[in-house]
């Protein structure tokens, strides 16, 4: 049996399996398909941390709150947590005082596009002021 679009997309493994479990309880399918199903829809690096695990597991609250601890291991990492639990320290940039460093700034981005305008007014003005071969 399958549930359509119950994906885990963005949720927790824990909410993910939830779905499942409220779904299967209400179908009457048995431990195997809702282990089939659960597998079928998980997100590409929870099926990998399963067959790393053993595929063979039986799909209890253990494989769940061991797939949830990997989740949040891995979730910390990607915002910067330290993975002994240490804070994690965040260097601050030194700010120098010259005009270079500071990047371009609104009276840079005025001249560029006046003298930018300057320009193609030239150029018009050339073109408007040279005789055409119909002029001839």
């Amino acid at each position: 049996m399958v549930f359509g679009t119950l994906t885990q997309r963005y949720d927790s493994v824990r909410d993910y399996y939830r779905k499942i479990d409220k779904y299967t309880r209400w179908s009457g399918i048995s431990d195997h398909e809702k282990k089939i199903q659960f597998l079928r829809d998980l997100s590409p690096e929870n099926k990998l941390e399963m067959k790393r695990l053993g595929l063979n597991r039986p799909l209890n609250d253990e494989l769940i709150e061991t797939l949830e601890q990997i989740e949040v291991k891995k979730n910390d990492m990607l915002l910067g947590e330290d993975i002994y639990n240490q804070p994690a320290t965040k260097i601050k940039p030194k700010e120098s005082s010259s005009p270079a460093s500071r990047g371009i700034i609104t009276e840079d981005v005025d001249r560029i596009v006046n003298s930018r305008i300057q320009a193609l007014q030239r150029g018009l003005q050339l073109q408007t002021s040279q005789p055409t071969q119909t002029d001839l």
